[in-house]
C-alpha cells in the first residue's frame, strides 16, 4: 500500500522540485529568510520536510512570482500560516499588513491586503506531484475530496472544483 502524501516526509532535492524551486532557491529561503527555523534540524542532520512545508514552499513561490515582492517579505507572510489545511477545507483566507509590520489572517480591513487561494497553488503544484508521486497524488485528491464532501455535501467535488481551473487555463485534467 502507498503512503499517504500528506504523511509523507520528502528531502531537500524532493521538496524543491515539487514545490517548483531550485536548490539554491529553498536553501536561501531557509537560511538567510529563516524559513521553518524552529525546525532545523541540528548540526549535520539533513532536512526533513512534510508534505505541509512543500505546500507552504509552493505558496511562497507563487506569492514572489504574483507579486514581485522579495521572498523575505513572502516567508514573513506565509511561513506560519497552514496552506494545506486551507486547502482541505476548500477555503481560502486573507493576509492583512497590521500597523506593526506583521501580516495576519484577520478580517479588518489595512492598508494592505493579499488574497491566498490554496487551491491555485495545488493546481500548479499538482503536475509535478503526479510526475514524482501518481499514486500518492490521485489518493491525496480522492481524500481531499472526501474531506470536503463531509464538511459540505452540496458544494462541488474537488474534481470539478480542479477541472474549471484546468479548462480556463487551456488545459484538461488528464
Amino acid at each position: 500500500m502507498n503512503a499517504r502524501l500528506d504523511e509523507m516526509m520528502f528531502g531537500q532535492a524532493a521538496a524543491a522540485a515539487l514545490a517548483g524551486l531550485s536548490v539554491p532557491q529553498l536553501n536561501n529561503w531557509l537560511h538567510r529568510d529563516r524559513l521553518f527555523y524552529g525546525e532545523r534540524p541540528g548540526r549535520g542532520q539533513a532536512w526533513s520536510f512534510s508534505f505541509s512545508n512543500v505546500f507552504t514552499l509552493a505558496g511562497i513561490r507563487a506569492f514572489v512570482e504574483d507579486t514581485g515582492l522579495a521572498s523575505t517579505i513572502a516567508v514573513r507572510a506565509l511561513g506560519s500560516h497552514s496552506l494545506l489545511g486551507a486547502f482541505f477545507e476548500g477555503s481560502s483566507f486573507v493576509l492583512s499588513l497590521t500597523d506593526d509590520g506583521h501580516w495576519a489572517a484577520v478580517g479588518n480591513l489595512r492598508r494592505v491586503e493579499m488574497h491566498i487561494n490554496p487551491e491555485k497553488i495545488w493546481i500548479e503544484m499538482r503536475e509535478r506531484c503526479l510526475a514524482h508521486l501518481p499514486a500518492e497524488t490521485m489518493a491525496f485528491e480522492a481524500e481531499v475530496a472526501e474531506i470536503r464532501r463531509r464538511q459540505n455535501p452540496s458544494a462541488d467535488t474537488f474534481h470539478a472544483i480542479a477541472e474549471k481551473a484546468y479548462s480556463s487555463r487551456g488545459q484538461t485534467g488528464e
